[in-house]
């Protein structure tokens, strides 16, 4: 927990004014496989944030860690966990985001995810679009509801 603080502390925040922490990603370095898969999940949430960010340097430096190849390495050994947690922020980028760069660095990742992984990239696209299709369907549901809802006071008023 200790450790997960410090790397949170020391990473930029995505509706902060950006602030490139070189030192998160040396932290990082340090991080020994047992202890980095110990943080994994939580710390990846909040690359996730950042990748999502419309500040396009605080999703480019947290797409820049898998410039790193140590980093990387550790990454694949936790992919398991690491791919499901960042594979909506991935994807949303590939659409959403306005900066090119952070498009081109998107991408890449994404490539290299598939490139290590190519079934569990798979899995995660499957089960990202039956999220997607619940989500949609649930919006129509709710829709529906309330436009009932709007006939039934109006009959009545």
């Amino acid at each position: 927990k200790a450790a997960r603080a410090r790397c949170a502390a020391r990473w930029p925040e995505t509706n902060m004014a950006p602030k490139p922490r070189a030192d998160s990603a040396r932290w990082l370095e340090l991080t020994q496989s047992g202890e980095f898969a110990k943080v994994a999940e939580p710390l990846f949430r909040l690359i996730a944030r950042c990748i999502n960010s419309p500040h396009f340097q605080v999703a480019e430096r947290a797409l820049f860690l898998w410039n790193n190849e140590y980093i990387v390495c550790l990454i694949a050994k936790s992919r398991e966990v690491i791919l499901p947690v960042l594979y909506p922020a991935l994807e949303a980028n590939t659409t959403k985001h306005w900066n090119s760069t952070v498009h081109g660095l998107t991408f890449n990742v994404q490539k290299l995810f598939m490139d290590m992984d190519a079934r569990l990239w798979e899995e995660c696209t499957q089960k990202h679009k039956m999220n997607m299709e619940k989500n949609a369907a649930a919006h129509l549901s709710r829709k529906q509801k309330w436009e009932q809802l709007e006939r039934a006071v109006g009959v009545k008023g």
